[in-house]
């Protein structure tokens, strides 16, 4: 009940499962590392758990199983999540009223459901696009996944964003125009061919 920072790394053959009563009162930071759950229940159980968390970093591990994955956390100001495949039907719920800092970086399908709610204390936004996957195709940059990623960050005063292919940079330099009295800070980065 005392323990505040939390770093589970590097368990290849567990599959993490979380007990129904998880309680960690005082943790502030929790960083999970190449990790596999078992189920969506186990991480938001884990989650819910922490009643006083301020830094989650979730690098590198294994989504793929995840129907949800639900980061709703009033105390959350740094959020990490990155390195990894989720699943091509898998719906990212994030709801964190005091979130100051947010990086992303996932390779996820265009099938992907991103919820982002309650960013009003964020200040700074990085993300990766990555390629998004189309299921149909080899790989793409979906237009529309990209833009509703990025309207959802638009109140952000830093905004770092990597990764994206050659086509999109004339959209995303419109993009920048139309917010130029929003966004104090953009900065496009490793264009893709």
């Amino acid at each position: 009940k005392t323990l505040l920072t939390l770093r589970l790394f590097n368990l290849p053959s567990l599959v993490l499962t979380i007990p129904t009563h998880c309680c960690l009162p005082k943790l502030k930071v929790l960083h999970l590392n190449f990790l596999k759950f078992s189920d969506d229940e186990s991480i938001r159980r884990l989650l819910s758990g922490c009643n006083s968390l301020e830094e989650l970093l979730v690098q590198s591990c294994e989504l793929s199983n995840l129907n949800k994955l639900n980061v709703c956390h009033r105390t959350l100001k740094r959020l990490t999540i990155s390195g990894g495949d989720l699943a091509p039907s898998c719906e990212l719920e994030i709801n964190t009223p005091n979130l100051v800092c947010f990086d992303f970086g996932y390779i996820y399908c265009e099938e992907t459901r991103l919820s982002l709610r309650n960013l009003n204390s964020l200040s700074e936004a990085r993300i990766c696009i990555g390629f998004i996957v189309n299921r149909s195709s080899n790989y793409c940059n979906d237009t529309a996944s990209v833009f509703d990623l990025m309207r959802a960050l638009s109140c952000v005063q830093s905004f770092h964003l990597t990764g994206i292919c050659s086509e999109l940079k004339p959209l995303l330099l419109n993009w920048k125009y139309e917010l130029r009295n929003e966004i104090a800070y953009l900065h496009i980065i490793a264009v893709l061919n």
